[in-house]
């Protein structure tokens, strides 16, 4: 990574200039979730539990000049599915991203260990469950280099075209404190430390995938309205026997009924050939649409994805539906509490949960 890395900040350094405000500067945000799930009723008796977790995530920026600055995330959450009724049980820390950055109004350009941007169902979907499904395709700890373009014509709004080319983490930085999963463990959700002999898309050691996206908002003819289009090529692992290739496409919208009233309703599609190097395609729909009223709020989804496992010759059609009720506190703090009803693999169960929210900045 540092080949990669020290031409870029070198360029960076040449270009940056310090503004009127002294650097560096240090500032962060934090943000914990503090989350239980009952499930209550499932085909599958053994997934009839009650599992409370946390997810929690620190990131921190060190500003050197106006445009140029470091930004890392550390991330703390479980790395194992439970196999029983569990309580903050199973929980791994790591460095989620590090990478330097370089900002102006026009462009930016970054490297380092890095999150791609690729789709934006993960952060639009309404809370608590709307984001179950559509973490599959979310893009984490790849190394590499990228950049944006940023235009806005007048009269047609903020747009960005996004792309980087990367390689999945399997250096020692993609390691974890307190638990330390084995990569062939069937609990393992994330393992403790990923080897490039592991597999997997895209951890490949070199820079053999790329994405490339595009964003825009704040258009005047249509006030609220967010886009996002992107697409992904993943380069097979040593384990693998095809490469990947991803298309997503979003929109939102948000509606601003009165002064305190908000409905914002939002859809995303996404479609892979290959998925995960196998020879599986995938497809997802999600729809959701989240209502404000002053500290209320209101959201509801549903998504749906397809799987043609095309050797095996099965189809999973699998399901999710979700409804959650949440309040926001002046001092910062989110409460939520939700239901859903989901089918996996022929397989369907109910759950309810109860979330804690609470971030800040400094």
């Amino acid at each position: 990574m540092r080949s990669i890395i020290v031409p870029i900040v070198a360029v960076m350094a040449m270009v940056g200039s310090s503004a009127a405000q002294e650097y560096p500067t240090l500032t962060g945000t934090f943000q914990t979730r503090i989350q239980n799930d009952y499930t209550y009723k499932s085909k599958d008796k053994s997934q009839e539990l009650n599992d409370t977790f946390t997810k929690t995530e620190l990131g921190v920026e060190l500003g050197l000049t106006q445009e140029f600055s470091i930004r890392s995330v550390l991330k703390l959450e479980p790395v194992k599915v439970p196999d029983g009724d569990r309580f903050f049980g199973d929980h791994g820390l790591w460095l989620d991203q590090l990478y330097v950055n370089f900002e102006t109004d026009d462009f930016s350009l970054f490297a380092g260990k890095f999150h791609p941007k690729f789709s934006f169902g993960y952060d639009k979907a309404p809370y608590i469950y709307g984001r179950d499904f559509v973490e599959d395709y979310e893009m984490t700890e790849k190394i590499g280099v990228g950049g944006s373009i940023k235009v806005a014509p007048e009269g047609w709004g903020e747009h960005a075209l996004t792309g980087a080319v990367y390689f999945q983490d399997a250096t020692a930085l993609s390691n974890s404190a307190f638990s330390r999963p084995r990569f062939d463990d069937p609990r393992t959700d994330r393992p403790g430390r990923l080897r490039k002999r592991n597999g997997g898309v895209s951890n490949t050691g070199s820079l053999e995938s790329f994405v490339i996206s595009l964003d825009g908002e704040k258009m005047p003819f249509l006030e609220g309205l967010e886009y996002t289009v992107g697409y992904r090529q993943q380069k097979r692992g040593v384990t693998e026997s095809f490469d990947e290739k991803g298309f997503t496409a979003g929109v939102s919208y948000e509606i601003e009924i009165t002064e305190e009233l908000k409905v914002t309703p939002m859809v995303e599609y996404a479609n892979f050939t290959k998925f995960e190097g196998a020879d599986t395609s995938a497809r997802y729909i999600t729809g959701g649409i989240l209502a404000e009223y002053g500290p209320w709020s209101l959201g509801t989804s549903y998504t749906s994805r397809r799987l043609k496992l095309r050797e095996e010759g099965i189809t999973d059609n699998d399901r999710l539906f979700q409804v959650s009720l949440g309040y926001k506190f002046d001092f910062g703090l989110g409460v939520y509490v939700g239901w859903k009803t989901q089918k996996v693999a022929g397989i369907t169960s109910e759950s309810v949960g109860l979330m804690a929210l609470y971030g800040f900045e400094f």
